[in-house]
């Protein structure tokens, strides 16, 4: 097993804070048999582990330099413990906490197990106490960001966990309804375009039949046997192209120019 880092190796703010590392330094201690061992070897394990200026700062206490003479203490590594833990543990302002705590909001990156967690760690220093459960849960109909949840559970009176249980199935309902919208969508968005496609299929289609069908014959082909002039009656060939003959003719019933009269 690896053995934590150092609690402070150069001068400065500890890379981690003393009750986290005091936590894991006990379960490196219990884990290499440390509870077996006499005080003294403690008290060595625990000094290598401080570091260099951490070391310093432990000796010049005058409550532990007292305690290193002949008449040290029978178990001088608990008393360094409680030594150690007045000169790094910041003192707490309980209101500063306490307003920390009443003003926590879960935020939309956080699901409620998150939060929670979140509010769990605050109350350590605000001695709430047998409190802190109630509290919790208040917290979350407070302030919980799915406006739902808050309305569901004021609705009800439950305890932590069934606020926690609530919350988490209403938060995956709404996740899941979600999905369930992006997909109906995704798939409308699939058959409009299905349909837009098959309609400029279609008219254009159409579209180069009639072009097929009406062609001047001096830029493509035509079909002679459905196309009849209007003008002059003959086939294949329209009204508006050149060739056709009643172009500059005068109707002989009306008087009007571009086609003959028709002849009963």
């Amino acid at each position: 097993m690896s053995s934590p880092p150092l609690f402070l190796a150069t001068p400065g703010e500890p890379p981690i804070p003393w009750k986290q590392w005091k936590k894991v330094f006990s379960t490196y201690l219990l884990a290499i048999g440390g509870d077996r061992c006499r005080p003294i070897r403690r008290q060595a394990i625990l000094l290598h582990h401080l570091g260099i200026e951490g070391r310093r700062i432990y000796e010049d206490l005058p409550e532990v330099s007292l305690g290193m003479g002949d008449g040290q203490p029978s178990n001088l590594f608990e008393m360094s413990l409680q030594m150690l833990d007045l000169q790094f543990t910041p003192k707490t302002n309980l209101v500063l906490e306490r307003h920390k705590f009443f003003s926590r909001m879960q935020n939309a990156e956080k699901d409620i197990a998150s939060y929670v967690a979140t509010l769990r760690g605050l109350p350590l220093s605000c001695c709430f106490e047998q409190l802190s459960d109630s509290l919790i849960r208040d917290q979350i109909v407070r302030c919980a960001y799915n406006k739902k949840i808050r309305e569901k559970l004021l609705m009800k009176d439950p305890n932590l966990e069934e606020a926690i249980q609530v919350a988490k199935r209403m938060e995956n309902t709404a996740v899941w309804l979600l999905e369930m919208d992006d997909s109906n969508k995704e798939g409308k968005q699939n058959v409009i375009s299905e349909i837009k496609n098959r309609s400029k299929f279609t008219i254009s289609e159409e579209k180069k039949k009639s072009t097929r069908n009406w062609e001047d014959p001096s830029r493509g082909k035509f079909d002679s046997r459905e196309v009849k002039c209007y003008r002059c009656g003959a086939p294949g060939h329209i009204a508006l192209i050149k060739m056709s003959a009643a172009r500059n003719a005068k109707c002989r019933n009306c008087g009007k120019r571009g086609y003959f009269a028709k002849v009963f």
